[in-house]
């Protein structure tokens, strides 16, 4: 088939014609008429097949985003302030941290 040869994606169209004039190497029609498929049953089959190939992407993306090991540094955090006020609704607290610096 032309699309198979060049990596240009074929109509369904072109590939229900193209099939119906296949030749086997002793000269014979490659499918029998009863095994000929329209241009929807393939443009439905390409449809298909872009669907398994989106769904099997996407679970090679989460199953390496889930086996990627991510380097985690040590943080060390300080307490910089505490604050305690009083709100219409009870206590209301407040902590303030940041990042210490590595020495």
């Amino acid at each position: 088939m032309k699309a198979e040869k060049s990596d240009v994606k074929s109509s369904s169209e072109n590939t229900a014609k193209e099939t119906r004039q296949q030749i086997d190497p002793t000269g014979r029609k490659r499918f029998q008429p009863f095994k000929y498929i329209t241009s929807l049953q393939i443009r439905s089959l390409y449809s298909r097949c872009q669907l398994c190939i989106k769904v099997e992407l996407e679970k090679q993306e989460v199953q390496n985003l889930l086996t990627t090991p991510e380097q985690i540094h040590d943080v060390q955090l300080q307490l910089v302030g505490y604050k305690q006020e009083k709100d219409d609704k009870g206590k209301k607290r407040s902590l303030n941290i940041c990042p210490t610096t590595s020495k």
